[in-house]
């Protein structure tokens, strides 16, 4: 259907999924500013449980975790994450005046967790609708963010099998 004038959004890709203990998730955030000019986005934050998943460092060259930035804007202000509280901080402006815009979810940056345990793993954005203290995509001054989606992730324990020499199974 036909969208609202700057009805700017976050989403993650894939936002369901069913994984493994050991398995690694690879999450793509993306935007799409619904034909907005946009100058920048924050993302404070993306939220993750540090029980269950362990975010993946994409930048081994500077000190703690970063995601992988993606091009959409030449500059990433801001790529941080704090694995205790499992939260990342995440911002790209354009540069010189110059606007970006779309009308199609691109990715905006990747981030990869591994799966550490059993559970349910959700991924998700703080909003606020209006709020210019969270997740941002800004616009002239103004949050034309309207909407995110969330990720939620059935995280499944592995089993192995194995034989023991009286041919009995057990499950380890």
């Amino acid at each position: 259907g036909a969208q609202a004038a700057s009805a700017a959004t976050f989403s993650l890709s894939p936002s369901v999924g069913t994984f493994t203990v050991g398995d690694t998730i690879t999450v793509n955030i993306m935007l799409n500013t619904a034909g907005a000019p946009v100058d920048g986005i924050d993302i404070r934050y993306l939220n993750y449980n540090p029980a269950l998943l362990q975010l993946l460092d994409e930048n081994a060259a500077v000190s703690g975790v970063q995601i992988l930035p993606g091009s959409l804007m030449p500059n990433t202000a801001a790529n941080s994450a704090d694995t205790t509280l499992g939260r990342i901080s995440f911002s790209q402006v354009t540069s010189g005046g110059s606007i970006f815009s779309n009308n199609a979810n691109q990715v905006l940056a990747t981030a990869r967790f591994k799966v550490l345990s059993a559970g349910a793993g959700a991924v998700t954005f703080n909003f606020t609708l209006g709020s210019t203290i969270d997740a941002n995509v800004s616009s002239s001054g103004s949050d034309v963010l309207t909407a995110v989606t969330n990720g939620s992730y059935t995280l499944n324990q592995a089993f192995n099998f194995s034989l023991s020499n009286t041919g009995n199974v057990t499950v380890m």
